[in-house]
């Protein structure tokens, strides 16, 4: 027998108990064990105000909910409410992983994150936290709020709406590459992927078939080029080239080296309409070396994926129509803010430097007077003997010289700005 209009009201009541209870955790979270989970980065902030302001937007929707089921039949109201809190529950769960995970990330690891963000001269600032991926896997980005929360809070019309405008880039890391500081360069790529949806658009205008829920959207973005394609894969491929010459030129041979390092295969059976196969990216980093100036490394990295196996089906010749107009205008970017790692004979003086200091575990802060570039000190750990590479002690050595230089960098900023005033905005 189906349930009377009595009972029906009794399941809609239910309902909306069960709403205002998930609520209910999420403020309980959000404002008792949220501020006590320690976060860095500049927009360690960033979740609490988001989820804070959210738990207002998200109670006047469970308001605007009771109202509306209760103009329609109760097996609709029923429906209606089951699924509204199925997407509470899963957005309080994407919330409580990202907070728990983002309280392991050393301080240290955001240093590349904000000096590529701050120095590339982005037209807005962009709120970003790096996550504990808790599984072996190759790094990845996804925005938060407008690509994952606001989906979960369909059925939330203020809190939908509230996050149509809302942006919080994850960076999410395997825990290996986490607790190793040389594979810190691999965060470069993914701050590509930020840069081009939130400002550049260097690929976007190209092929459009890339803007997903990811990219900010904007409205006055010329598209250049037609719409058609010849290769399925290439839209994809070329978008993930460009984030590889964004951390090539960004981070210079280490980069390349560190993807050998921990992805190359000897052979590598299927072809990704998503991912390039890494010895034709590899291929292409090591192009942008040679173009750096570092020929001997691009060499040396030619020479380490040349007995890779490619499927016999694959086009190896195969280049994105488009690819010389992005590359270009992605090393355009980097000269004018002078960012580009380039190979001087001062620079590769330093890195000998370095590397002699840092394969017998002598500090290595500053050579010949002058404080070294973190970056530099990555690439002349890639120098180090091997054994010494794998060694824990000297990751945890290799940390403390990056945090002491990057400190003494900063402290120095702090010191030729000491009269300007820089007031905390709130993004939220």
């Amino acid at each position: 027998m189906p349930p009377n209009d009595s009972q029906q009201n009794i399941y809609r009541e239910q309902g909306l108990r069960g709403l205002k209870g998930i609520l209910r955790d999420h403020e309980n979270f959000v404002n008792t064990k949220l501020p006590q989970i320690s976060k860095a980065g500049k927009y360690s902030f960033f979740l609490g105000e988001l989820c804070s302001n959210l738990n207002t937007k998200i109670e006047t929707s469970i308001s605007r909910l009771d109202e509306e089921t209760t103009v329609v039949n109760n097996e609709s109201a029923s429906r209606m409410l089951d699924t509204a809190k199925l997407g509470l529950m899963e957005y309080y769960h994407l919330v409580m992983e990202v907070a728990q995970e983002t309280s392991t990330i050393p301080k240290n690891l955001y240093f590349f994150a904000e000096e590529m963000f701050d120095n590339l001269g982005c037209e807005e600032n962009i709120p970003y936290l790096i996550k504990s991926e808790l599984r072996e896997t190759i790094p990845s980005t996804y925005e938060m709020c407008y690509d994952s929360a606001r989906q979960y809070l369909l059925n939330f019309s203020d809190a939908y709406q509230y996050l149509d405008n809302k942006r919080l880039h994850i960076i999410c890391l395997s825990p290996t590459v986490i607790s190793n500081p040389l594979d810190w360069v691999l965060i470069a790529h993914e701050i590509g992927h930020i840069l081009e949806k939130e400002t550049w658009e260097v690929v976007y205008p190209h092929y459009p078939q890339i803007r997903g829920y990811g990219y900010k959207r904007k409205t006055d973005i010329e598209v250049r080029s037609p719409a058609t394609i010849k290769d399925r894969k290439e839209p994809k491929w070329a978008l993930e080239m460009a984030c590889d010459v964004v951390a090539t030129i960004a981070f210079g041979p280490i980069y390349g080296f560190r993807i050998i390092e921990k992805f190359l295969k000897p052979k590598e059976d299927e072809e990704s309409i998503s991912h390039p196969f890494w010895k034709y990216r590899l291929r292409f980093i090591a192009e942008e070396l040679i173009y750096l100036g570092w020929k001997t490394e691009a060499d040396t990295m030619k020479n380490k994926i040349k007995n890779v196996v490619l499927p016999a089906s694959f086009n190896q010749d195969f280049v994105p129509d488009y690819w010389e107009e992005i590359r270009n205008e992605i090393r355009k970017k980097f000269q004018e803010k002078k960012m580009d790692y380039k190979h001087t004979e001062e620079r590769a003086g330093t890195l000998a430097s370095i590397t002699d200091k840092l394969n017998q575990l002598k500090p290595c802060i500053t050579i010949k007077g002058k404080i070294v570039s973190p970056f530099d000190i990555l690439n002349a750990a890639e120098n180090v003997k091997y054994e010494l590479k794998l060694d824990f002690d000297f990751k945890e050595f290799l940390a403390d010289m990056i945090r002491l230089a990057a400190t003494k960098r900063t402290y120095d900023k702090m010191k030729a700005s000491v009269n300007e005033e820089h007031p905390v905005k709130s993004f939220v």
